[in-house]
């Protein structure tokens, strides 16, 4: 089923915390910082931020859609799932959102290796890639500067 929490916060932070929803997570909040949290959904909607642990969010059937940012902390937390965010983006961990289509309104921060490895990237402002094979591979477009130290 789905969980949706109008006004509010969902939190699945333990390994496998919200493994059982197969159906769409919505809230204003989404925090899938367990280990494996979140990555059997099909959507997650927040009005404001979503965050991702280890493979929290990997390969969801949808996608995560956020008003505000999205970051994903753990490794590979949202590989190979489609990103939509109305703020920054930030892939910060090994194989974060490898494969990933990204959306961002505002920047876009790879900061690990092989964090947007293979990504499909459009920012709206900034796009950094640092870490070694950061973007390789990636197909980038910003409106701003894309700045490349890996």
């Amino acid at each position: 089923g789905d969980v949706t929490a109008e006004n509010g916060y969902v939190y699945c932070d333990g390994n496998y915390g919200c493994y059982q929803v197969q159906g769409n997570i919505v809230a204003d909040y989404v925090y899938c910082q367990g280990d494996n949290s979140c990555n059997s959904a099909a959507n997650i909607t927040a009005e404001y931020n979503v965050e991702c642990g280890n493979y929290g969010c990997y390969n969801l059937d949808g996608k995560i859609e956020a008003g505000g940012s999205v970051t994903v902390a753990g490794s590979r937390g949202a590989m190979y799932t489609d990103i939509e965010a109305g703020d920054d983006v930030e892939c910060a961990a090994e194989y974060a959102c490898y494969y990933s289509n990204i959306e961002a309104e505002d920047d876009i921060f790879f900061e690990a290796n092989y964090a947007g490895y293979y990504a499909q990237v459009t920012g709206g402002d900034v796009v950094n890639c640092d870490g070694s094979y950061a973007c390789s591979r990636a197909t980038i477009s910003a409106e701003g500067n894309i700045d490349s130290s890996g």
